[in-house]
């Protein structure tokens, strides 16, 4: 038994020398019995008639009592039967030390379903505790294991394999504190290791080094450079030195062992470790260009497997829905029968009674069967789960605009207003045509950086001619397009904000969705909001535009510049916008990875807490701009997006009060239909021109 929980009952002494008497009965090699013992509360003498019933006593953290024990009980055989795999030294030696002590074992060897949250190690901010305190969702299994669920072993493994088996030096790194947040752990938990040299974001800070070896000393060289050298405690070195991509290789002895940085994702390596014909363990790694597993890759996969046989199916089919955000919804499941090249069709309710969108897996036979296959810009997408959605016109996310909101942006567009255009502007006489005549105009914006504008102006003998203008706003790292637009006569604009479109060649920001996040003043967005309010003063200035008639547009990053103007400039007479960025932060970043792993990355290199993240995002989060929106406004979104979820599209939207429509892609990931966009959209425009 293990921890028999009436182990103070003098039944359990009866019970246990009776199965202990039958075992040794029929048990033709006499092998010894054995139980595992613990104590709940102060009590531990009090088992000594129970311990006295088996020829080896086993301990549940007990091992402590060891020594007093064999002072008042001299016979009996100990071993530890489960124990903390942060204690690995501390009880190998016991073991070692006491001859009455015959072995030790951790809990556990293999990571398991059950237990859900045991040994895992957690950031300040998530929901503190051990297992058994409270449910601790998503975990749905136990972290404890000196081996993973998937069969890798994780470095306490090596560690704990060279103190009872030998082998040969091994290194691993610990995660730095405050890399992905302050790390909390837990009782059965061990510090977050990695056999890894690739800490993106941390260069220059601090960094703990573990070598473990059965030799003497260990040397570590970081690119060739002799770090330190240490003797060996515990079977272990510890080196703590600044972060910098590399070789890291430790010495000890005739023995060495290396790490290197990895580059960035190149391909998918499939590792199958079976030739069987009917089952097979297959080992994904994402790699780089060099073959190098990379460890902070982020990549949805999506696995097809097919019948080629197409057998008859008889199974059950499971329903499993979640919120976006990966909370559990309701799980259905129904019986089916399929004949050999036959198909079905399945009705269900999914029971959904709260306004926003949700992931469907279908699983046949405990198996994912889902290969949602979805339009995306640059070629096809793949997910295992369908997005579905239900009244998301109703979705609530409330604004966390700050108490200064208005007045920030008050005083930005202040500042702004009193920079001069200092327009310099150039005929592209290459692009031009008797139909229309090509621009490109730099003018000047706060914080003395430069706003590009790429346009066209249709060519008329009618000097008194007026054209709206048709503005748009350009994607994440986008560039610009030849504009040629038939049949519309407007004056057509591109605007490229710092650091991007036309001005990538002079882009001091890096990735702009890090750069100057320690405060709303310095944040990217602030200047690259502006700068858009900046390209619609310069086309205000052009003796050919109808001021009465701004329509502006664009996709994803340029989605939320068009709605961020529209906010910001009342002179905008329409908007239409698709695939939107920068909305609703708090909800965004628990729905995908991107951009929250490069900001998150960043405010832990400030030091920041999630809360002061959030606060500074919360000036640029389009859902606290919409309401300050007058114009109306045409949405579309890919219901499949991937990377502006259609829940953080419709948290803006909602707050627009202006006369506003909205359009849904089905199977469209970031990316719209534009063959059906393109005309709607300038139906809209036509609907509102004064």
């Amino acid at each position: 038994g293990n921890e028999v929980i009436e182990r103070k009952k003098i039944e359990v002494v009866k019970t246990a020398h009776q199965m202990a008497s039958r075992i040794h009965a029929i048990d033709p090699q006499n092998r010894p019995v054995t139980s595992a013992l613990a104590a709940w509360d102060s009590d531990w003498d009090i088992y000594d008639p129970l311990a006295a019933e088996h020829d080896i006593v086993g301990y549940n953290y007990m091992i402590f009592k060891a020594e007093s024990d064999h002072e008042r009980v001299p016979q009996r055989v100990m071993m530890q039967t489960e124990r903390y795999p942060r204690d690995a030294w501390s009880n190998y030696q016991t073991t070692l030390t006491h001859p009455y002590i015959i072995g030790d074992f951790v809990w556990t060897g293999l990571d398991y379903l059950g237990e859900s949250g045991i040994g895992r190690y957690y950031y300040e901010g998530d929901v503190p505790g051990e297992s058994w305190e409270r449910p601790l969702y998503p975990w749905h299994a136990a972290y404890c294991g000196d081996v993973d669920l998937t069969g890798l072993r994780k470095p306490i493994n090596h560690y704990r394999s060279m103190l009872w088996n030998g082998g040969k030096t091994c290194m691993a790194v610990r995660e730095p504190d405050g890399y992905h947040g302050k790390v909390k752990t837990s009782m059965w938990s061990t510090w977050p290791t990695q056999e890894s040299w690739t800490w993106p974001g941390w260069e220059g800070k601090p960094i703990e080094v573990e070598v473990y070896s059965r030799q003497p000393k260990v040397a570590l060289y970081l690119n060739d450079q002799l770090i330190a050298e240490q003797t060996t405690k515990e079977m272990k070195a510890t080196f703590t030195l600044p972060y910098q991509p590399g070789t890291l290789r430790a010495e000890a002895s005739n023995e060495r062992t290396e790490l290197q940085t990895a580059g960035v994702p190149a391909a998918i390596r499939l590792t199958a470790d079976n030739d069987s014909r009917s089952l097979f363990f297959v080992t994904v790694e994402i790699i780089d260009a060099q073959g190098r597993v990379v460890p902070t890759a982020d990549t949805e996969l999506t696995f097809t497997v097919k019948d080629s046989l197409l057998n008859p199916l008889d199974t059950n089919i499971t329903v499993r829905i979640i919120t976006d955000t990966g909370l559990p919804v309701c799980v259905i499941s129904q019986s089916v029968n399929i004949a050999k090249g036959d198909s079905a069709r399945l009705c269900i309710n999914p029971c959904i009674a709260t306004p926003g969108f949700y992931h469907v897996f279908v699983e046949a036979g405990g198996q994912n069967i889902v290969d949602n296959a979805y339009e995306q810009w640059g070629g096809q997408g793949h997910k295992s789960f369908y997005t579905i959605g239900f009244e998301p016109e109703n979705i609530v996310s409330l604004p966390d605009a700050q108490s200064d909101f208005q007045t920030f942006w008050d005083k930005a567009r202040g500042e702004l207003a009193a920079v001069p255009l200092q327009p310099q502007v150039k005929e592209i006489k290459e692009k031009s045509s008797p139909r229309k005549k090509v621009y490109s105009a730099k003018v000047l914006s706060i914080d003395n950086d430069t706003v590009q504008v790429f346009y066209t102006v249709p060519v008329t003998r009618n000097k008194n001619a007026r054209f709206p203008l048709h503005v748009l706003f350009l994607g994440y790292s986008s560039d610009i397009w030849d504009l040629d637009v038939e049949g519309q006569e407007y004056i057509e604009a591109i605007v490229s904000v710092r650091g991007q479109g036309q001005n990538k060649p002079n882009n001091r920001y890096g990735d702009w969705v890090q750069y100057g996040l320690q405060s709303p003043d310095t944040y990217y967005y602030r200047g690259a909001y502006l700068d858009c309010v900046r390209g619609i003063d310069y086309l205000c200035t052009l003796p050919q535009a109808d001021t009465r008639n701004i329509f502006v547009e664009g996709g994803s990053q340029g989605g939320a510049c068009s709605m961020a103007v529209a906010a910001l400039d009342h002179r905008i007479t329409a908007a239409a916008v698709y695939i939107t960025f920068m909305s609703d932060f708090p909800d965004y970043f628990q729905i995908v990875r991107w951009p929250a792993e490069p900001i998150e990355a960043k405010q832990h290199a400030l030091g920041m807490s999630d809360a002061e993240m959030l606060r500074v995002m919360s000036y640029f989060d389009i859902k606290n701009l919409a309401r300050w929106i007058e114009c109306p406004v045409y949405m579309a979104i890919g219901l499949q997006d991937p990377t502006c979820p259609p829940h953080t599209n419709f948290s803006g939207y909602n707050l627009v009060r202006t006369p506003k429509q909205y359009r849904i892609f089905r199977d469209y990931g970031h990316h719209v239909n534009y063959d059906i966009w393109n005309p709607t959209m300038w139906e809209w425009f036509a609907r509102w021109r004064k």
